[in-house]
C-alpha cells in the first residue's frame, strides 16, 4: 500500500475516476444539497408566513357553510364563536338539510370561496358559493366575518344567505 503524503484528492491511492468520488465532487454534492435544502426551507417559510392565513380562513368558511347546508349544528358551532350557537340552531330549525351526493361538484371541490384580510392578520371577510348539480341547489353568502383566535379561525358573523334551486342567487 502506498503511503499518503498529500491531501490532494487525486493523490489518494486507488482513486480512479468512476470508482470513488473525489473530494471535490463530495464537497460539491454537499454544497448543492445544502443549497436545495435552504431553498426548500425558504419557500416553506414564505408559504407558512403569508399564504395560510387567508387559506385557513377560506377553509373554515367552506366547512362552516357545508355544516349549515347539512344542518350539522355541532360542526357549525365548533367552527364559530360561542355567541353564534343560538343563531345556528335557529337556522337549522327553519330548513331541511341538503345532502349533496358525493363527487357531484366539478373537480370534487366543495364550493368556491374568497377571503380578504383587509390588512389585518386576525380578521377576514369571506364570500362563498356552493353548487350541488344533481339537486340544482345553490348556496351563496357574501361577507362572512371570521376572527383568528391564536392559530384558529372562527366565524363571528354571517350575512343573509341565499339558497335557491332556480339559480337566482347573485
Amino acid at each position: 500500500m502506498m503511503p499518503i503524503s498529500s491531501t490532494e484528492p487525486n493523490d489518494l491511492p486507488d482513486q480512479s475516476p468512476g470508482h470513488r468520488p473525489t473530494l471535490r465532487r463530495v464537497i460539491a454534492l454537499v454544497a448543492l444539497s445544502i443549497s436545495v435544502a435552504c431553498l426548500f426551507l425558504s419557500l416553506l417559510l414564505v408559504q407558512l408566513l403569508f399564504d395560510p392565513l387567508a387559506t385557513r380562513a377560506a377553509t373554515v368558511t367552506r366547512l362552516f357553510s357545508a355544516a349549515l347546508i347539512e344542518n350539522d349544528v355541532e360542526t357549525a358551532s365548533t367552527l364559530s364563536s360561542p355567541t353564534l350557537g343560538d343563531n345556528i340552531a335557529e337556522w337549522a330549525s327553519k330548513r331541511s338539510a341538503i345532502n349533496c351526493p358525493p363527487n357531484s361538484e366539478p373537480d370534487d371541490v366543495p364550493g368556491f370561496s374568497i377571503c380578504s384580510m383587509n390588512d389585518s392578520p386576525v380578521e377576514a371577510k369571506c364570500s362563498l358559493t356552493v353548487y350541488c348539480w344533481p339537486l340544482q341547489y345553490e348556496f351563496h353568502l357574501d361577507g362572512m366575518r371570521l376572527a383568528r383566535y391564536g392559530i384558529t379561525w372562527r366565524v363571528v358573523s354571517w350575512p343573509a344567505i341565499c339558497e335557491s334551486t332556480t339559480h337566482t342567487c347573485p
